[in-house]
């Protein structure tokens, strides 16, 4: 995922099991600083192991978008092919975290019937 700050600056976000965003250079080909686990930040508040990856905590897709003041994260669980599939959330007011889950966090759950991939990324129209 391709984040754009309200300040200019550019981050890309990335992982499968892990979570990983980094600042970009003007270049928009390097990175201008370390990545940061924002997925370690999730299992450690949820009181899980950092080192170990778990689908069922996160999988893969990262997305964020900037509300008002504050960053949204949204990711998935598990495989789009699934019946576990789910899309969650978290909220920080850094683009670099801390990211808070609010209990039960899902935004998107698989009909009975209908799977299908939600890749967690979400538009806001205004």
């Amino acid at each position: 995922d391709l984040f754009l700050d309200s300040d200019g600056q550019p981050y890309l976000l990335w992982g499968q099991g892990k979570c990983f965003i980094a600042p970009l250079s003007s270049d928009m080909k390097s990175f201008k600083d370390e990545r940061v686990c924002l997925s370690d930040q999730l299992y450690q508040q949820a009181g899980r192991d950092p080192e170990k990856v778990d689908i069922s905590f996160f999988n893969e897709g990262p997305h964020l978008q900037k509300i008002g003041q504050r960053y949204l994260l949204s990711w998935t669980n598990y495989d789009f092919r699934d019946p576990r599939y789910q899309v969650r959330y978290a909220w920080s007011d850094s683009v670099l975290g801390p990211y808070r889950a609010p209990e039960n966090n899902i935004l998107l759950e698989p009909a009975n019937d209908v799977w299908g991939t939600g890749h967690a990324s979400m538009v806001c129209h205004e």
